[in-house]
């Protein structure tokens, strides 16, 4: 059985690619970062070695990307926290 290249992707930052062209999100809220590869062939063997995998296998579109997010995430943790604390001292 052949499966489509894309059918195989776990990363959760891939787009979509044309030609030798790879588009991944970007790290500017709704944006694409290209990546414009010298052939078809190197663009899928860059697929095949980072965006297989969902933690992108060493791509730093990824690293960079799930830093993003982490950093995201921290800063609502530390919202709710404060959130958190203010209730207890209102309620006692």
């Amino acid at each position: 059985m052949n499966i489509p290249i894309e059918a195989k992707i776990k990363c959760p930052f891939y787009q979509g690619f044309r030609n030798s062209v790879l588009c991944c999100e970007g790290i500017v809220d709704k944006t694409c970062m290209t990546t414009k590869f010298p052939s078809v062939n190197a663009r899928t063997d860059y697929i095949k070695a980072h965006c297989f995998s969902a933690d992108g296998n060493g791509c730093v579109f990824a690293r960079e990307l799930y830093e993003k997010y982490r950093k995201i995430e921290e800063a609502e943790d530390r919202k709710r926290i404060k959130n958190a604390i203010s209730a207890l001292k209102k309620t006692g």
